[in-house]
């Protein structure tokens, strides 16, 4: 590798090495205070960008005419592994471009050296290689950037249609919802369409969804209103358990529980204690 200085405009771009969805030039600035002087932008012999496209449109934006750069003569297959592996460490990768990345690699590689070579976070099984190209469409590309979409929930959601594919994006790129939640929600969701045979828009109007939109972090009350529709009986049951509890005011140091979705007619009593005295002295009014 040589250190060369060159003219901003010699330098090529090519979508091969594009690892920077959305592309940020206000990153070069972290690497700039992290690595003070050292070149940004490393390029192959054709002065084709392998990695620093962030750095380059930054330094387009000030106006640079010349700049410090690495010059590497390296293959294309080495140029994307040193992009990925350089960006990573130093600036950090967003699902989406994880994925690109693959999709860049897979021709050249495969998932053992891929793995082998990246530690990448990502399982490249058939499963993934499959959907590759679904993945990384316009319409999921907001929330991998975001990292609001775990990979299983994408996978996931490619087996919806695609009316109810967007109106299950839009609801998660306004809200962020945890990696078992998104599971869940997409389990009931696919469960309450199978089932009633309605759309995910006529599911998010019955359970009155949008109106929820309205609240700052409505997450778990959209999760109890499809959990609702998803199990009908069980919710009213609950419902009315809840409020058959209520009328008994218990005090705070007795609970009473049912069973998992009501199983099973026992019910537990909880009594809590501040002390073993107080244990025996009830025990003892039990036993007479």
């Amino acid at each position: 590798m040589e250190i060369k200085k060159i003219s901003l405009s010699s330098l090529k771009t090519a979508e091969t090495y594009c690892l920077s969805y959305p592309v940020r030039p206000e990153i070069y600035q972290t690497f700039a205070r992290q690595f003070p002087g050292f070149p940004a932008i490393i390029m192959n012999s054709d002065r084709v960008i392998i990695f620093g496209i962030d750095a380059y449109y930054f330094f387009k934006s000030q106006g640079e005419k010349g700049i410090t750069v690495f010059e590497t003569r390296i293959s294309m297959k080495e140029g994307l592994f040193l992009n990925y592996n350089l960006k990573e460490k130093l600036l950090g990768l967003n699902r989406f471009e994880k994925l690109v990345f693959v999709k860049k690699i897979l021709p050249l590689s495969n998932p053992s050296e891929i793995h082998q070579r990246t530690h990448l976070d990502i399982t490249v099984d058939q499963e993934l290689i499959d959907n590759l190209e679904s993945l990384i469409v316009e319409d999921l590309k907001a929330i991998l950037i975001n990292d609001r979409l775990n990979l299983k929930s994408a996978l996931k959601i490619l087996k919806f249609s695609g009316p109810d594919r967007a109106s299950i994006i839009r609801l998660l790129e306004r809200f962020s919802f945890s990696v078992s939640h998104q599971k869940t929600l997409l389990d009931m969701l696919e469960e309450i369409c199978f089932r009633d045979k309605k759309s995910i828009e006529d599911i998010f109007n019955q359970a009155g969804i949008y109106h929820l939109f309205e609240m700052g972090k409505p997450q778990k009350e959209i999760m109890k209103a499809i959990f609702s529709l998803r199990f009908p009986s069980y919710s009213k049951t609950e419902e009315n358990w809840k409020t058959w509890t209520k009328k008994l005011r218990l005090p705070r140091n007795i609970q009473i529980q049912h069973t998992d979705f009501f199983e099973k007619k026992q019910l537990m009593l909880t009594l809590l204690f501040n002390d073993p005295k107080e244990v025996e002295k009830v025990l003892n009014k039990i036993k007479k």
